[in-house]
């Protein structure tokens, strides 16, 4: 009599950004099934470190196939266009078929400012073609507009600012980001005096080919735009509004994690887009799956958030501390944010390499709290 033959569960991720990598790292660690990892691109951009890339020249990507050595995971090229409830449809016509999978697509420059296209997206694809327009810039006194008073605006603003000095280089946006408190908002305005940033406080109107019309009648001019004005989910069928567990009541076999998916739990930190909640969310992602291919009640997912941090120039910066609701607390600035944030950066692709070497990547959780039977209270981490 022949021998039962049973098959491996087969898992998909879709996504190899932060988020997905993680995910697909941390199944193929813990010898779950088949893992597949499909990505349109073969390698994954260090977004965090993109001002870098347009400042400094620096490399910023590191090749998935370098990434997942030795795991057993396939890589895949191509581009997932549909999801059905046990394949995923290519643009390039093919199937992949899928007992469970976690979708992780990320997000790209929302292209939301009226006349946005006469600005040039923050993105790593334009990169070759982006830096040395700045450089030839720079060279003669050029005009520069950073549009976004995000993070990632006062990355980019700064770094130009610092490393390119012959440069003109604007921010234009109608506030800096709130997420910090009124003593960081204070370092960062002085950081952008410190270093020649003009600093334009208001609304867009509209873009022009050379010129930012803001509400009011002011025009900015310009050589050349740089759109940092946010991001947009990358998804399938729009942004997923997941459950606790990171999933839909349509695709019961699939988590979605990474800027790509927003979650309604409620034992979490606000869950905001960003590889601070990325990779989390790809570690639970991949939890989330493989309880449900060992027929288990999957987890819930919980996140304490600890704050924000961001680089001004290569020797500024800062690190704002949060409450576990959001809310401001204390900030760290110059040298020694600087040095937290650089440490922090490098954590990302440290956590992955970390996690597949098969040490579980570990991230900060709102406790749970729970009451004993003779009414005292015992929390858990």
């Amino acid at each position: 009599m022949d021998a039962l033959v049973v098959r491996r569960p087969r898992f998909l991720v879709v996504g190899g950004g932060y988020a997905g990598m993680m995910a697909a790292l941390r199944l193929a660690s813990r010898d779950a099934g088949e893992v597949t990892l499909l990505d349109a691109s073969d390698v994954l951009v260090e977004r965090v470190r993109l001002h870098e890339a347009l400042a400094l020249g620096r490399d910023v990507t590191h090749p998935l196939a370098e990434l997942v050595l030795g795991t057993g995971i396939t890589l895949l090229r191509g581009k997932a266009v549909h999801l059905a409830a046990r394949y995923a449809s290519l643009e390039d016509g093919r199937t992949l078929p899928f007992d469970f999978a976690v979708v992780a697509t990320g997000s790209q420059i929302a292209r939301r400012l009226p006349g946005a296209a006469h600005a040039m997206p923050l993105e790593h694809a334009p990169m070759s073609t982006l830096r040395p327009a700045l450089l030839a810039l720079a060279q003669r006194g050029g005009r520069v507009v950073v549009l976004g008073g995000g993070l990632t605006g006062l990355e980019v603003a700064t770094e130009l600012g610092e490393a390119l000095p012959g440069l003109g280089v604007t921010l234009v946006t109608d506030r800096i980001t709130p997420a910090l408190g009124e003593g960081a908002q204070r370092h960062v305005r002085a950081a952008l005096d410190r270093l020649g940033v003009t600093l334009t406080l208001g609304r867009v109107e509209t873009l022009h080919a050379d010129a930012v019309a803001m509400e009011g009648g002011e025009k900015v001019a310009f050589d050349l735009a740089l759109d940092c004005a946010g991001f947009a989910p990358c998804t399938l069928e729009g942004v997923r509004k997941v459950d606790a567990t990171l999933r839909t009541e349509a695709f019961p076999n699939v988590a979605w994690a990474g800027d790509c998916a927003r979650t309604d739990a409620t034992e979490t930190s606000p869950v905001h887009a960003g590889c601070k909640t990325a990779m989390p969310l790809g570690a639970h992602a991949a939890d989330v799956v493989l309880a449900l291919s060992r027929g288990e009640e999957p987890p819930v997912f919980r996140f304490r958030d600890t704050g924000y941090c961001v680089s001004l120039g290569r020797h500024d910066g800062v690190v704002q501390l949060a409450h576990a609701d959001g809310r401001a607390m204390t900030f760290v600035g110059g040298r020694t944010a600087a040095w937290i944030k650089e440490r922090i950066v490098r954590y990302t692709v440290a956590s992955l390499r970390w996690q597949r070497s098969g040490h579980d990547y570990r991230w900060m959780r709102i406790p749970v709290r729970a009451q004993r039977p003779d009414g005292t209270e015992r929390v858990t981490s």
